[in-house]
């Protein structure tokens, strides 16, 4: 088992559902191996202090969500470059914002 914790930033509309739904599209075959997508903690752009604002670029209308992924495939054991790979492909498909934090 894997957990990344991820902070990106998301249109104020966007759901949970929604945002299973493009995690999903985005991993394709590799899909599975999300055992959980959970969101944390959800933040209105007004409500995040101006340094952290600044950092991730957010707009009015946008929040940042923290979400915890857990990842667990059933047939095999991921590396952690494996794992590093699904993370960043979930952090693009799902951020919105202008600055992008990949490792």
């Amino acid at each position: 088992m894997v957990r990344c914790d991820i902070s990106v930033v998301l249109s104020a509309d966007e759901d949970e559902e929604t945002l299973g739904d493009t995690v999903r599209t985005a991993l394709g075959d590799d899909a599975g191996v999300v055992e959980s997508l959970e969101v944390l903690s959800r933040t209105a752009h007004e409500d995040l202090p101006e340094a952290a604002r600044s950092r991730l670029g957010t707009q009015e209308g946008q929040v940042n969500l923290l979400l915890r992924i857990v990842l667990r495939p059933l047939d095999r054991t991921l590396t952690s470059d494996e794992a590093n790979v699904i993370r960043n492909t979930i952090y693009t498909a799902v951020h919105q914002g202008p600055v992008l934090e990949l490792i």
